[in-house]
């Protein structure tokens, strides 16, 4: 049914047909059939085609290895609303990958992503105000707000954020308690930084203090955001 549907030219069913092929579910893994399925459907405007588009040459993977042409693809694919790519072209932004250089776009497009629901494009927003990055004045308190928000949907580099900053008392008041709880909810999702900064609690809280963190964090109990 899919192979009819794509057949007749539904952009969408081509999208999925060029998944299948190119993950070998239910047929035959095959990368160039993929691809002529996926250029089919971006050429008709679907946004996750133009997305898989722009990959292949990002990555160079079945296409040649061209920066340009993938902002091009992505920038289609962003304004069409997939979220993903958002992320990417931000991203292209910042490292001036087939663009000049350019924070104020790169956070143009980690912003809308973010606003999206994108837990990495908030934990991005966060760093460039961390690092001041571009034309951007370091400013720790916007960063604790998207590290906030990126950390609470469990992204594990956000919650390191937020336990650098309430460990130094930067941006949020200095709070041992809320840092090593952070550390914790991080080191949870796998992240070694987390693990490490755990590891070293022993020299700022107490056992008491320690197991009532585990027990908030076997909850699932972030804590709030506080500021200056």
């Amino acid at each position: 049914m899919l192979q009819e549907a794509a057949e007749s030219g539904d952009a969408s069913a081509m999208y999925w047909l060029g998944q299948a092929y190119d993950y070998g579910h239910g047929v035959p893994t095959d990368p160039d059939r993929a691809l002529d399925l996926y250029w089919d459907a971006a050429e008709q405007g679907l946004p996750e085609a133009q997305a898989a588009i722009a990959y292949s040459f990002d990555e160079g993977i079945g296409l040649p290895l061209d920066d340009a042409e993938a902002i091009r693809w992505y920038r289609k694919a962003a304004e069409g609303g997939e979220v993903p790519s958002q992320r990417a072209l931000g991203l292209m932004y910042a490292a001036g990958e087939g663009v000049e250089r350019d924070f104020e776009e790169a956070a143009r497009w980690y912003r809308r992503a973010a606003e999206n629901g994108d837990a990495v494009a908030a934990r991005l927003m966060a760093e460039i105000h961390y690092r001041g990055s571009g034309p951007f004045a370091i400013d720790h308190e916007r960063a604790a707000e998207w590290f906030y928000r990126a950390a609470r949907q469990g992204e594990a580099r956000a919650q390191y954020g937020l336990y650098v900053l309430y460990g130094q008392g930067l941006g949020v008041p200095h709070d041992e308690m809320t840092a090593y709880t952070w550390a914790l909810f991080a080191a949870r999702q796998g992240s070694e930084w987390g693990r490490k900064a755990w590891e070293g609690a022993d020299w700022f809280l107490n056992e008491h203090q320690q197991r009532d963190i585990e027990r908030r964090v076997e909850a699932g109990v972030m804590p709030s955001l506080t500021n200056d």
